[in-house]
């Protein structure tokens, strides 16, 4: 946590005077310090919870983030005060097709902890899923420098490989794509959260799907991309979310994925 210096000023008062004259001497003066600059918790964050599952992190400098896990997603906003405390309130949806261990697929949650800026994130959280289950996690997460590196939507363009299906940003943003064997076409816009570091917001609409998958139609999925350049070929790795209705009962769900550079 960086503190500003604490500025101590005094002030001496000497009179000085002939025949009989006194010197008076004032208290020395203090300035409170002021509170500590609140550290930025941006980043793109990895680490392991307590329950041993791998956790990726993306988080915009307004504290926008998108937690992706095996067994969902969590979204919300974080906020940071007295320089280092981080907390949320948040929503944690499964990921589409699945449910947590008691059939809920949602649950709201809330978030404490410390951050260290572009180091680590350690943070608890406590959630209690649409069924009343209730439940506790805790995580330590680093940096990874890759949120350093520049956003542009000329460098996100391109094709990528989504489970088999091409995956198309252009020199706009603009997304399509659209699924062989069912059908379901994504069009949508990738835009720069903020062009110094390595974040994109996406949003994207689904339509055409086949019976089996008619569900998604008329959907909208929103969330945040990355685009590691540390492998290759590079991957955009991305989360969102969007409601679904399922059985006449509407939720929200999670998409995560990995999808190489073409």
């Amino acid at each position: 946590m960086r503190l500003l210096p604490v500025i101590l000023l005094s002030l001496a008062l000497t009179a000085c005077g002939g025949g009989g004259g006194g010197d008076g001497d004032s208290p020395p003066a203090s300035q409170s310090p002021p509170p500590p600059a609140n550290q930025s918790v941006g980043g793109i964050w990895e680490g392991t919870d307590s329950d041993g599952d791998a956790i990726i992190g993306l988080v915009t400098e307004t504290g926008a983030f998108h937690f992706l896990d095996p067994d969902g997603q969590g979204f919300g906003t974080a906020t940071v005060s007295n320089g280092s405390q981080v907390a949320a309130s948040y929503t944690y949806v499964a990921d589409l097709g699945t449910t947590f261990v008691d059939g809920s697929t949602g649950a709201t949650c809330t978030l404490t902890g410390t951050v260290v800026e572009r180091v680590s994130l350690s943070v608890n959280s406590q959630c209690t899923t649409t069924r009343g289950t209730t439940g506790q996690n805790s995580a330590t997460l680093a940096f990874n420098a890759l949120y350093n590196r520049d956003a542009s939507l000329a460098t996100i363009a391109g094709n990528y490989n989504d489970v088999g299906d091409v995956l198309n940003i252009n020199s706009g943003g603009v997304v399509f794509e659209q699924d062989a064997s069912e059908g379901c076409i994504l069009n949508g816009q990738v835009t720069v959260v903020n062009a110094a570091y390595n974040a994109y917001q996406v949003q994207f609409t689904v339509s055409n799907c086949n019976a089996s998958y008619a569900a998604l139609n008329g959907t909208s999925w929103t969330g945040l991309a990355t685009l590691d350049n540390t492998t290759s070929p590079q991957e955009l790795i991305f989360g969102v979310v969007g409601n679904v209705t399922i059985s006449g009962a509407m939720g929200t769900f999670s998409l995560v994925g990995v999808a190489p550079r073409i």
